[in-house]
């Protein structure tokens, strides 16, 4: 009988311990990050397709735009100005979709549906692993202000001409896997 309280009180402290410690170290579900190696050779495809360096990072925030779902990814980042992207949002998504062989759009999800001329949003599948691409600029200081001075309360890309080097640039590119 002494045997069997021991027993006991040991599985007792094992289901305290353990189930904390896989849940949070698993996380079934949750995105993590795909391996450095795959995010490189990413960020060469990304680099060479738009002719502009990307800076990685192996272990970011990621984020699924159809189901909120959340976890780590790897995340590739550009900037720039109009000059250095002279095409519009969803052209320059185009060309990285494009190059990034083996892989499939979303087709099925509004939030990754396209892109106005100031940006948007675009992702592609590729077995357990998600890619979101995002593509937006936002004016210089200078350029809001002339707008709202032309254009009240109109938005700054439906206000005329702006100048490329008053667009700036920003290319996301995350990926994670399941």
């Amino acid at each position: 009988m002494k045997n069997y309280k021991f027993v006991i009180l040991y599985l007792m402290i094992i289901n305290l311990l353990v189930p904390a410690a896989t849940v949070n170290a698993a996380r079934p579900g949750r995105f993590e990050p795909i391996s450095t190696a795959d995010c490189q050779s990413l960020r060469e495809i990304a680099g060479k397709t738009l002719g502009v360096a990307f800076k990685l990072e192996p272990d970011a925030p990621f984020t699924d735009l159809r189901s909120n779902e959340e976890g780590r990814g790897c995340t590739l980042t550009a900037t720039g100005t109009g000059r250095d992207f002279p095409d519009l949002p969803g052209e320059l998504a185009k060309k990285l979709m494009n190059a990034f062989k083996g892989w499939t759009e979303v087709t099925d999800a509004d939030v990754y549906a396209g892109f106005g001329s100031d940006g948007g949003y675009a992702a592609m599948t590729r077995e357990a692993k998600l890619m979101v691409i995002h593509i937006g600029w936002n004016p210089t200081p200078e350029a809001q202000a002339e707008a709202e001075a032309k254009c009240p309360g109109e938005p700054v890309s439906s206000c005329g001409s702006i100048k490329p080097e008053q667009k700036l640039y920003t290319i996301e590119i995350c990926v994670a896997q399941h």
